[in-house]
């Protein structure tokens, strides 16, 4: 199982195995996975840490 984020340029996905992250405007096809490509720590960043946040928050919805 995995998870996935996701605006109009960007989807950034997290599975157990690894990492993925696709600029969908240069590539809308998710062919090119630039999860280990150079300059892109910044935007893989701000991805985890929204999906962070997010699992944070659906556990708390889950708490009774």
């Amino acid at each position: 199982m995995g998870y996935a984020l996701r605006n109009q340029r960007w989807r950034y996905g997290k599975w157990s195995d690894g990492e993925e992250l696709y600029n969908l405007t240069n590539d809308p096809e998710e062919k090119n996975n630039l999860v280990k490509k150079e300059g892109l720590e910044h935007r893989l960043g701000e991805f985890r840490r929204v999906l962070r946040i997010r699992q944070e928050q659906a556990a708390k919805c889950r708490q009774p």
